[in-house]
């Protein structure tokens, strides 16, 4: 039985999107043992995924998971798939000592194009989706390609809500303020959809989103849900699977809700799907505004807008988003 070991250590999105290649290789080599290593903040992306064999959390400070050294002491990889690409995964496989018969992947980082895409704004022909790109790093194993969607499982073994999908999140937090679509628009929005469409409205988030849920909730002047201030995974995984559709920036609730099979609508400010790190498919719509020359100014986002003046997220108007809400959840007559 060949054994493969999947590194991708950050960050939460990334990780998230690496669950879709784990199904592509566990349903086209049916035999093999897949393990992952991933950074210990974000274990719980696996924990209840049943195409892993073993998941081994990889300390952030000594970049190593003594776990993982023990296991590979008796039990070589076949193959090792870096999708990291970075000074900490290259640590892992050094851990690993991959013998001479295993084959060692890694997925190109295209830092040239990324960096053609920011500062030259020489924008692709063609959008590659990174799950594409992890794809055709293992492409030559016999692995086939499906639609890349990422997939978290809940501990009952599914990948998709068995709830009665109702409300409809908002999810205004990113790790960077350029990838936040401003608070008074997200409160528009909800009043819009409370108000004009007598919708339930969920704010969702981490521990860090809640200060920006409290300013959405008090400019917003309507009843609100709060799932927002989350300690861990399982509890956004529980309120995503109580809506049906998702508002979310370029951050990691826009995956996760893929992931749960939940419609997004993606807001893109300094960032832009270009990079190949937006979600696809017909259950997904992007706003953004492509008149504005300066973006993307960075792959990652920033603190701050470099230009003073914020037009990839101030000239999005709430009603430009809820037309994207509308698209995928028409109106009732």
């Amino acid at each position: 039985m060949p054994s493969i070991l999947v590194i991708r250590l950050t960050s939460l999105g990334d990780v998230i999107l690496a669950t879709g290649l784990v199904r592509q290789l566990q349903q086209s080599l049916p035999n093999a043992a897949i393990d992952v290593a991933v950074d210990a903040r974000f274990a719980e992306v696996w924990a209840h995924n049943r195409r892993v064999r073993n998941v081994f959390a990889v300390d952030r400070a000594t970049r190593r998971s003594a776990d993982l050294i023990d296991w590979v002491a008796h039990a070589p990889y076949d193959v090792i798939v870096d999708l990291q690409k970075n000074r900490r995964s290259k640590q892992i496989v050094a851990d690993v000592h991959p013998p001479s018969s295993t084959s060692v992947v890694t997925v190109p980082k295209h830092r040239l194009e990324k960096l053609a895409l920011v500062w030259l704004k020489r924008r692709p022909r063609v959008i590659t989706p990174v799950t594409q790109r992890y794809w055709k790093a293992v492409s030559k194993l016999g692995v086939a390609y499906d639609d890349g969607q990422p997939e978290v499982w809940t501990p009952d073994g599914l990948t998709t809500s068995t709830l009665r999908m109702s409300a409809i999140g908002l999810a205004p937090g990113a790790r960077h303020d350029t990838k936040r679509w401003p608070a008074e628009r997200y409160a528009e929005l909800a009043r819009m959809l409370v108000l004009e469409r007598s919708e339930q409205v969920m704010l969702l988030g981490g521990v860090d989103d809640a200060d920006v849920c409290d300013s959405v909730e008090r400019l917003a002047g309507v009843p609100l849900l709060r799932a927002d201030g989350a300690t861990d995974l399982a509890s956004t995984v529980a309120a995503l699977d109580r809506c049906r559709l998702v508002v979310s920036n370029d951050s990691a609730i826009m995956h996760l809700a893929r992931a749960r099979n939940v419609l997004v609508v993606a807001v893109f400010g300094s960032t832009v799907r270009e990079l190949g790190f937006a979600p696809t498919g017909p259950q997904v719509r992007i706003v953004e505004r492509p008149d504005v020359a300066c973006r993307p100014c960075s792959h990652i986002g920033r603190d701050s807008c470099p230009q003073g003046h914020f037009d990839c997220m101030r000239r999005i108007a709430a009603a430009d988003v809820l037309a994207a809400v509308d698209e995928l959840t028409p109106v009732a007559p």
